[in-house]
Formats: C-alpha cells, structure tokens, sequence
C-alpha cells in the first residue's frame, strides 16, 4: 500500500530521493550519510515490516483510512462499478463502510438507502458527518457493530464490500460476506465485488524476513498463522506472480489447498511470498 501526493517521502533529517533501479525504490541519504530506501510515493521503508488490521484491530485510524482513499486505481474501479451495479431505488448494505465512500457513491448512482455497516465508532461518526455535508444525512443509515451480531430493518438488493485483504480471505471476508449475503440479502440479491483473485510471487526480502523473525505476533498461534504487511518491490522478485486461487467470495471453502510451480528468473534467497 502506498500513499499518494507525498512531496518527500524520506524520513525527517533526509534530503530528497534519489531514483534507484529504474523507479522501483528510492535511496534517501540521512545527515549520517546512513541511506534508506523507500518505495517512491510511500511513506514506508522498502522492507519495512507492520502487523496487519486484523492483528491490530482498531489500531488503525484515520490516517490508514486516508491512505486507503489515496489508492486512486481502486476508487476507480469502486466507483464505476457501483455506477453499473445500482439499479436506482436500490436498498445496498455497505458492510465495513469506513468514512462512508462507497456508500455516498451508491447513493449517488441512485440507491434508494444505504445501511453504513462499521466496528469503528469514531471512522462510523466520520461517515455520518460527511454523508450529511453531501446531503445525504437522511439516506445514509449509520449501522455500528460487528456484522454478525448486526440486524436490519429490511432486506437489500445490494451488498457491496471492501474488506478483501492483500491475500484475499486472509482477513476473513469469505465467514463475513456468507453470513451478510444469507441474511442481509433478499432472493436474488447481488454482491460487489463478486469475484477476487490472488496471485503469488516468491520474493527475496532478506530484511522483512528477520523483521517477521523478531516480531511477537497478536492473538495469533505463531508467525505462520498470522500475515504481516511489508512492502517488497519488483527487484526482489525471484519469479513472476502466478495465479493461486480465484474466490467467488460468497460460499468459498473454508479450507482448500493450491499448488503451483515457478521458474525463477534469477539467482537469490528464497524468504517467502508476496500476495
């Protein structure tokens, strides 16, 4: 993940980047000489490992939520698709709406309502205030809570989502979505997205690797139960990404297992996979 419209994206005491490997990472010299590299556009170090939402849980605030709304390629395609998905008059649960995006545009496409599912209280109040700054307020329903536990007044047409991880299901969107489609949807209801896939690449991450090493993971049974976030760019690359899995999202199977072969197009130490 990166975020976008960075002037300088060294850390404080950096002077501006240097291009390094055709654009794929960035060298920041330090006062020390010390060089650091980062991804052009981020504000994280090539390599640098943090815990995923899911280990944090609410950790992630405003800012993560910002960072999400930078990415510009899937706003994009977010919206166009509700553009095609609303039929006007349209009842659509926006399940983890964040700061109420998806749903303002679904209504927009003409939605007849939309119910703004969210566990963040404080990201949820946001959404209120900016659907009422859209003159929305009386066609965006603020729903807080797990969706789970959730209830709604009546059944939707639509249930769109943006809660897909960077390995697709890893953060559970697969138990999320059935259980919101069984019982949020009317016959015949729809979903968007409605189809996902992942891909694979084996990688060369040296110093990810021993950050994941000394990391103690949260709530998870060891570091090969949890993921970790890392930024890792092309030139660590040992093979090119092959398709591992395509989910359907609703009814995918909640334990499954893939096997792929790589030809690896260069020397290097295999230390994992990038999804």
């Amino acid at each position: 993940m990166e975020r976008t419209g960075t002037s300088n994206p060294c850390p404080r005491g950096a002077t501006e980047p240097q291009p390094e490997h055709a654009g794929l990472q960035e060298v920041c010299p330090t006062a020390s000489g010390a060089q650091v590299r980062r991804v052009p556009g981020s504000v994280y170090e090539a390599e640098q490992v943090w815990l995923s939402w899911s280990e944090q849980l609410l950790g992630w605030g405003a800012d993560f939520h910002d960072l999400m709304l930078g990415d510009e390629l899937r706003m994009r395609a977010y919206r166009q698709a509700l553009r095609e998905a609303v039929v006007p008059g349209d009842v659509v649960v926006d399940l983890g709406t964040g700061t109420g995006v998806l749903a303002r545009w679904a209504l927009e496409a003409g939605a007849a309502r939309v119910y703004g599912i969210e566990r963040d209280p404080e990201i949820l109040a946001r959404a209120v205030v900016e659907a009422g700054e859209a003159a929305m307020g009386d066609t965006f329903v603020a729903v807080g809570g797990l969706s789970f536990e959730v209830t709604l007044p009546e059944p939707a047409d639509l249930l769109v989502s943006e809660i897909l991880g960077n390995l697709v299901d890893n953060e559970d969107c697969a138990r999320i979505l059935d259980d919101a489609a069984r019982r949020f949807l009317r016959p015949g209801g729809r979903t968007l997205p409605q189809r996902a896939e992942r891909y694979l690449a084996p990688v060369e991450a040296t110093l990810a690797h021993a950050a994941v090493a000394a990391l103690e993971t949260v709530g998870a049974a060891g570091r090969f139960d949890a993921y970790y976030d890392v930024i890792l760019p092309r030139s660590g690359y040992l093979a090119s990404p092959r398709l591992d899995r395509a989910f359907a999202l609703v009814g995918d199977p909640a334990a499954y297992r893939s096997e792929l072969v790589f030809a690896v197009d260069r020397p290097g130490t295999f230390t994992g996979f990038k999804g």
